[in-house]
Parts: C-alpha cells; sequence; structure tokens
C-alpha cells in the first residue's frame, strides 16, 4: 500500500513539473540557454547609448541562431563587431500588460 501512494505521488509531481512549471524546469536544466520547448527572441540595438530604437526578431531559435542573426543585422548597418550597438537574446518570453517578459536574457 505504502509503495503504492509514493508511486501516485511521484507520477503526479512528475506530471506537474512537465505540464504547471516548464519555466521551473528550463531554470533547473537550461539556466543559461533555451530549453527545447522555448522561443529565442533576438533583439538588436544599432546604437547602445539610445536603446529606443531596435530591431527584431522573433522565435530564431536558439540562442547561437539569435547570436548570429544580430552579427548579420550589425555587419549589414556597418557594425560588424558591434562596437557602436548591443543586443540581447530573451528566451521564454511572454508578453503581459504591454510590457515582454522572459525567462532569461543573454548576449
Amino acid at each position: 500500500m505504502k509503495t503504492a501512494i509514493k508511486w501516485i505521488l511521484g507520477t503526479v509531481l512528475v506530471v506537474w513539473m512537465f505540464s504547471a512549471a516548464p519555466g521551473f524546469l528550463a531554470g533547473i536544466f537550461w539556466a543559461d540557454s533555451n530549453a527545447p520547448w522555448e522561443k529565442v527572441d533576438a533583439f538588436y540595438y544599432p546604437d547602445a547609448n539610445n536603446l529606443s530604437e531596435w530591431e527584431s526578431q522573433m522565435d530564431v531559435g536558439s540562442v547561437q541562431a539569435c547570436r548570429d542573426w544580430v552579427e548579420d543585422s550589425a555587419a549589414s548597418r556597418g557594425d560588424p563587431n558591434l562596437e557602436r550597438g548591443d543586443y540581447e537574446c530573451g528566451v521564454g518570453c511572454e508578453s503581459k500588460d504591454g510590457f515582454n517578459i522572459c525567462r532569461l536574457t543573454v548576449e
């Protein structure tokens, strides 16, 4: 009987972790990158001193794909080494109340 209860509680915990808290799991196992189910959005700022102007590309696939897209965008603006610009890759972003909230932001 005790073994059956442990199995049931374990199953409930696993189901909860995979369905109700994907961000929780992603934070544990993919702390520095995107989990396989998470989207990555690229944000490029041509002038690091003026963050009110930016270009973005949604769902680029991975953090490395984000970096590649930013490099291409910067090169097309004459800044191949990002000496003037800046960027960030938003992982697991959601729009809430007009704001873009991401689980993780990396460069």
